[in-house]
């Protein structure tokens, strides 16, 4: 669960050292920055809803998070 500015820091820091050989997301709603930056860090997946029903706290919308990805490619 992701409760201040420290955990998201923490979360992509293992993204980054274990790239594509972690996953790893932060719960929550201020997880869900994460679940964005994460993939772009090095985790092997993200977790999405479906049709924005969501089986965790945090999660985005499949198609919100592709597209929000993908713009963020864009500058990296």
């Amino acid at each position: 669960m992701i409760n201040n500015k420290e955990d998201i820091i923490k979360i992509l820091r293992l993204a980054n050292e274990f790239e594509n050989n972690i996953i790893s997301i932060g719960m929550g709603d201020k997880g869900k920055i994460t679940r964005i930056l994460s993939p772009l860090f090095g985790s092997v997946v993200s977790y999405a809803s479906f049709k924005n029903k969501s089986s965790a706290p945090g999660q985005i919308d499949i198609e919100e998070l592709k597209e929000t990805i993908n713009i963020l490619k864009k500058y990296l």
